[in-house]
């Protein structure tokens, strides 16, 4: 649990002198914003806010238009967009706030920032300092009027803030930048962390935009005068533009300057901005026992108990990951019968990126990084092995005060399983085209009696397989085109009229089929074939020709047109080629049975380009020692 800090929040200081402010009721406008710099904001909620604006009395406007409410909620919220580790950050409480500017005086600051919660570790420590830059004060207001505004300029807090800007209308951010804070150093690992709380830490604090801020509320109701550049009416006469619902800072105290060096002027302190970096974990530490630790009758400091004195790293065939028990792993030590009982399984975390809705989060990711054992110390003879791969033998010499780590590239020992085609990482994507009859059942509809040729259609092709080993699934989509033509016939004709008249048309395709199979690998060719369930759509537009004899038309017959919609069992064979590890050709060929109406039945040829990812391929087998 976070403890409570006792300590004032500085709001429009610096790091290195904490005046407290309270913002008076009017403030005279300097001039306006000029520049048209992005929003970058990190808005605290001010404690005196009541004293700017009084709730009772108040001018005449007030009276006309009645923003809403703010009341702040006592824990820190972020929601990150477009860049997660340069957040905006809205309504963080004031013992938040004082803990941030303390720590920095003292040191660089870490943080523990997971989906949408940032937490100051102030019992975490760690080497340096920042340094502060001026620059020249800087201006900008942005407008508010929607939800996707308000995602887009503010997404910290957005969630919090919607009913406020439903309510209101609009919401104004107006903001001075003057400086920023900088660390002396932008990359860090988790071994440069001291502190109880650093084992929670994901990201350290690499910078701070300095300066003044105000937020306010719409609802516009204006009688006279003029407003300022925070929102402050000017003039005497009465105005109600806005509520100010959070604000820190003044901006007449930005233009003056700094009167102490290294630091931001008095009352233009506040913190806008954070810059984070993520902590860069290493691979696996190596945790080594003092010269004073004890170790256990075998000789063995306690803290290998965690993750084992012989750490394994296997891999084999598809598998992108170390290998672990539960994928067959086995290792046999010093030519005993029965394989050796693991420790534990050791992972991996890292914080990666992923997009919720409208943001994007940092979320921990856990992978398999080695399987750990505990084993005397001295020397053995490891035969590490795993289904279908050739076991790896190996002599290490283990010690009793750190980890052992042996890295095995296994090489697949299984015909079937070797080459391009043997063991692909599973998904692969399709590109081509297809070319097939078109369905007898379209060609004889209506008043159509005789059809030319054998009418066909085609076109494009866009597949998602999973081939492992001897299974396959995939979903396949085809869309094409053909034409056809033939004669329409008239089954009562009147008299005068012909009966019988020529028409061309066109057959548009969509079709949509999901397949199941068995896979033969063999090195550079896989064999496939199978079954599943598949539906089409075909548009058919035809035209009959016009003769007329004198003033009559001397027939009356219809062109088949609309919507067909079929079903149909796909009967189907294919052939991967792979040349090289990950690219290939698939060729196909299926009959679509509709077993319904046989004549709604047809057949189809395809071709396409093949990408297949093949670990197993791409990677020789090695093996690494590390004492």
């Amino acid at each position: 649990m976070r403890r409570a800090s006792t300590r004032p929040s500085y709001h429009g200081g610096s790091f290195g002198r904490h005046d407290a402010y309270h913002a008076p009721p009017v403030s005279p406008a300097r001039h306006p914003f000029a520049s048209t710099l992005a929003l970058l904001g990190l808005v605290t909620a001010a404690p005196s806010l009541t004293a700017c604006f009084p709730v009772d009395g108040g001018n005449v406007a007030a009276h006309l238009a009645t923003p809403p409410s703010y009341n702040p909620a006592g824990q820190s919220k972020c929601s990150v967009k477009k860049s997660a580790e340069h957040p905006l950050i809205v309504e963080w409480p004031s013992a938040d706030r004082a803990t941030l500017e303390a720590k920095a005086q003292s040191g660089l600051v870490a943080v523990r920032y997971i989906g949408c919660e940032m937490e100051v570790l102030h019992r975490c420590r760690l080497p340096g300092k920042y340094a502060y830059t001026a620059i020249t004060p800087k201006h900008d207001s942005v407008t508010i009027k929607d939800a996707d505004e308000l995602y887009a300029n503010m997404p910290v807090g957005a969630a919090k803030l919607e009913g406020k800007l439903e309510k209101s209308g609009q919401l104004q951010v107006s903001m001075t930048i003057v400086g920023r804070f900088e660390a002396d150093h932008t990359a860090f690992t988790p071994a440069e962390l001291d502190g109880d709380d650093c084992d929670r830490a994901t990201h350290v604090v690499s910078g701070m935009t300095t300066g003044a801020f105000e937020l306010s509320a719409g609802a516009s109701a204006t009688v006279g005068g003029q407003a300022g550049a925070f929102g402050v009416g000017a003039g005497g006469k009465s105005s109600s533009t806005h509520e100010t619902l959070e604000r820190d800072g003044r901006e007449e105290k930005c233009e003056g300057g700094s009167s102490h060096a290294g630091e931001p002027p008095d009352g233009c302190g506040a913190v806008l901005r954070l810059d984070l970096v993520p902590l860069k974990a290493p691979k696996h530490e190596k945790k080594v026992a003092s010269a004073e630790a004890d170790v256990d009758a075998e000789g063995i400091a306690p803290n290998l108990y965690t993750e084992g004195n012989l750490r394994i790293t296997a891999t084999c065939a598809e598998h992108k990951g170390a290998l672990t028990p539960a994928d067959g792993l086995r290792v046999v030590v010093d030519g005993k019968t029965e394989p050796e009982k693991p420790l534990k399984t050791n992972m991996n975390a890292s914080v990666q990126m992923a997009q919720n809705g409208k943001v994007a989060v940092p979320m921990l990711v856990s992978s398999v990084s080695d399987v750990g054992f505990i084993l005397p110390p001295g020397p053995h003879h490891l035969s590490i092995q795993a289904p279908d791969c050739a076991s790896v033998e190996t002599d290490v010499k283990l010690s009793g005060t750190h980890a052992t780590e042996v890295g095995a590239d296994m090489e697949v020992s299984s015909e079937s399983l070797k080459g391009p085609v043997g063991a692909p990482w599973g998904f692969a994507w399709l590109l081509g085209g297809y070319y097939s009859q078109i369905p007898s059942a379209l060609l004889h509809q209506g008043q159509i009696s005789s059809v030319d040729g054998t009418p066909m259609a085609g076109g494009g092709t866009l597949g998602f397989t999973y081939e492992h080993r001897n299974f396959t699934i995939g979903v396949m989509y085809d869309a094409g085109y053909g034409n056809f033509s033939g004669v329409l016939k008239n089954p009562s004709p009147t008299a005068g009229e012909s009966g019988t008249a020529s028409f061309t048309g066109s057959q548009f395709g969509n079709i949509v089929e999901v397949r199941a199979g068995v896979r033969l690998p063999l090195r550079y060719v896989a064999l496939m074939a199978g079954s599943g369930i598949g539906g089409s759509m075909w548009i058919t537009d035809a035209t009959a020709s016009t003769y007329v004899t004198g003033s009559s038309t001397i027939y009356d017959v219809t062109a088949p047109q609309g919507i067909t919609l079929f079903w149909h069992l796909p009967l189907w064979a294919a052939i991967d080629l792979k040349p090289v590890c990950d690219f290939g050709v698939q060729i196909s060929a299926a009959y679509n049975l509709e077993p319904t109406s046989l004549d709604a039945s047809y057949g189809m040829v395809g071709a396409a380009l093949l990408w297949q990812p093949s670990p197993a391929c791409a990677r020789g087998p090695g093996l690494s020692i590390t004492p």
